[in-house]
């Protein structure tokens, strides 16, 4: 990315690069579209990237509807016990039992579920 903005004699820092690809967790897409978005404009700024996310984040919001919408119950209950622990002891009675499960094989179905 630094190579093309200095091809067109434009300035990014480092900084800025590591920091679209962090918020996009490494998903290429994401991070080709923020920056696509980004080109455009004259000037870098934190704010204008804070700016280009939101914008991103409105336009998928959706298709991240749709497969939210899309999964039973026990998936979304997955889901939420893994953000709810950040993935820490997802198998421990109290956190299984603090996420509507009754059993760990549920746990283990609804995960199987979402590959």
């Amino acid at each position: 990315m630094k190579e093309l903005y200095g091809k067109a004699r434009r300035e990014i820092e480092e900084k800025f690069i590591e920091d679209v690809v962090k918020r996009c967790e490494n998903h290429p897409m994401y991070i080709q579209e923020s920056f696509f978005n980004l080109w455009v404009k004259k000037k870098l700024s934190f704010e204008l990237l804070d700016k280009v996310e939101r914008i991103l984040l409105e336009k998928w919001v959706p298709e991240y509807s749709y497969l939210w919408d899309s999964l039973t119950l026990n998936q979304k209950r997955a889901l939420k016990l893994i953000a709810g622990t950040n993935g820490k002891n997802i198998f421990a009675a109290e956190n299984l039992d603090r996420f509507g499960f009754r059993t760990a094989s549920q746990l283990v179905a609804a995960l199987s579920g979402i590959g």
